[in-house]
């Protein structure tokens, strides 16, 4: 086998996803996929799925009826099964959750998106953005289809975005405060209310986000 072929992956967990799936897949029976999972946890849905597939693949015995083949072929499409339900609980431990959404501003540019280009492909304008940053916007108020849309964009859940924009509102992007007195966040407005008052909303924007005529 070339060099080539033998890339040690366990060492270098920052591959390109694909080329970890291949290694993964070439492996064959010889994988741990819980071992994989646990240095690759970014690819644990793609890893359980390559897995998956894998048992649906050796799910075909090669040879006949009661033949020994077949059930040394059932017993590993049992070995595949258990293997996989056992990573995917793995997945949904606490000691491997993903780390709480610190801004939307900095999500967006760790995903190399500027915040100003994230609000446009959204279709919202960059104060309202900003003002969801901050968490100035009142949760219940914005709609699941931004909330599904900006989780995609920042490939996060929709939980992760609802539990970020619960948090207490924030201060000012990048605010300088000289005065004795602590400085306040700012109270939160409803979603609606900060779209129809923003000098820079579209009639398209309106169309997709507004309903009635807000009196």
């Amino acid at each position: 086998m070339s060099e080539m072929n033998t890339i040690d992956y366990t060492r270098n967990p920052a591959s390109d996803p694909d080329e970890i799936l291949t290694a993964f897949a070439g492996a064959g029976a010889s994988a741990d996929l819980a071992d994989w999972m646990c240095r690759h946890p970014a690819l644990r849905g793609d890893l359980a799925h390559a897995a998956a597939a894998r048992w649906a693949g050796e799910s075909v015995p090669s040879g006949a009826a009661g033949s020994p083949d077949e059930a040394a072929s059932t017993a590993r499409v049992r070995a595949i099964g258990r293997e996989t339900l056992l990573a995917f609980r793995a997945g949904w431990s606490p000691t491997v959750a993903p780390v709480a959404l610190a801004g939307l501003v900095s999500a967006a540019r760790e995903r190399g998106v500027e915040p100003a280009t994230l609000a446009h492909r959204l279709q919202i304008p960059y104060s309202v953005f900003v003002k969801l940053h901050r968490r100035l916007i009142a949760p219940d108020s914005v709609p699941m289809s931004l909330l599904s849309e900006m989780g995609v964009a920042l490939n996060r859940t929709v939980d992760d975005i609802a539990a970020y924009l619960r948090q207490p509102p924030a201060l000012a992007l990048g605010a300088s405060y000289r005065s004795d007195t602590a400085p306040r966040a700012g109270t939160q407005e409803t979603f609606d209310a900060a779209l129809r008052s923003d000098p820079e909303t579209t009639d398209e924007q309106r169309a997709r986000y507004l309903t009635g005529d807000g009196s």
